[in-house]
């Protein structure tokens, strides 16, 4: 059989027609009465709650990389692509994991508040501590200055001495913000532990034959965002190295990466797919039709066994 020419890849128009309907979608639904939560906090009213709000969180993502991809902002796109890679994880991490998920996304709140709070006390107290030492060196060097201007001064006939120059008292003021309520208010009783991105990762892929949304490994996915981590995100010299512009005999760092294989395109059909995947699922248990995020799911569901690409291996939701 001869072999079949890869599709042509969806142009930007399309793309941005598809982000336009599935949000609409994804807005329409969300808003509606099968996603209103009864205001008592119980554990299947929280997971109700936080699996809405985290498919909200994806929505907003696309929405906004559609925007920077419009002003050909390549850059935000990428650095909003790995920041959607890591929601869309953790989204279908809750949708599907239930409460044990939401527990374990908890723990990490947790665990990111416990340090942000411990680092704002460190450094209130830090200050505290050098404006005190600071002031005591103050007061030592002025008393040593005293009695060295009276020395001077009685004895006019010898060389003065020079006086110490006084130390320097920090200027800063304390953060003064307190987020420990966070902790012992709303996240009363919750143990901090963190978890890693990669262990969101291995339990979806776990969980995926079991509630019948993927049968592929999602490590690939994760992979990308570890890609888009080191590339995009995160300051370092896979960073700096896209500006380096050599010359015969000076180089410099050019105003602009060069060199780098454009972003864009294939970060809007990744989060777009990824998008309706999620919709889909999340409109599909709720009882509700998801007929555009069926269409675009079908549309650019990648296969694996052509690239390196993550694909469900299960039907779209119908």
């Amino acid at each position: 059989m001869e072999k079949q020419p890869p599709p042509e890849p969806p142009t930007s128009g399309e793309l941005a027609d598809g982000a336009i309907r599935l949000l609409a979608e994804a807005h329409a639904a969300l808003s509606g009465p099968q996603f209103a939560v009864l205001n008592v906090r119980t554990p299947g009213t929280l997971h109700r709650y936080y699996a809405a709000a985290a498919t909200r969180h994806c929505c907003l993502l696309l929405l906004e990389i559609e925007q920077a991809a419009a002003v050909d902002l390549e850059t935000t796109v990428t650095v909003l692509g790995r920041v959607y890679i890591e929601a869309w994880l953790t989204a279908l991490y809750i949708h599907f994991g239930g409460h044990e998920a939401l527990q374990r996304v908890a723990q990490d709140t947790a665990y990111q508040v416990r340090l942000t709070d411990n680092d704002l006390k460190e450094f209130d107290e830090r200050l505290k501590r050098a404006k005190k030492n600071a002031a005591t060196r103050v007061r030592k060097v002025r008393a040593t200055n005293a009695g060295i201007s009276g020395r001077n001064a009685a004895k006019p006939e010898l060389p003065p001495r020079p006086l110490h120059q006084e130390p320097r008292i920090p200027q800063l003021t304390p953060t003064g913000i307190d987020i420990s309520q966070r902790l012992t208010r709303d996240l009363a009783g919750i143990t901090p532990q963190s978890l890693p991105l990669s262990e969101i990762t291995d339990r979806l892929t776990e969980l995926g034959p079991q509630k019948g949304f993927a049968l592929e490994s999602l490590r690939p996915v994760y992979i990308l965002y570890r890609i888009l981590s080191a590339g995009a995100v995160h300051a370092n010299l896979n960073v700096y190295d896209a500006y380096f512009q050599p010359g015969p005999m000076f180089d410099r760092a050019g105003p602009l990466p060069v060199n780098c294989v454009p972003q864009t395109l294939g970060t809007r059909i990744t989060v777009l797919y990824s998008a309706a995947f999620l919709l889909g699922w999340v409109l599909e248990d709720a009882g509700l039709p998801a007929p555009v995020a069926t269409e675009i799911r079908r549309w650019l569901e990648p296969d694996p066994t052509v690239q390196a690409s993550w694909a469900p291996g299960t039907p779209a939701p119908s």
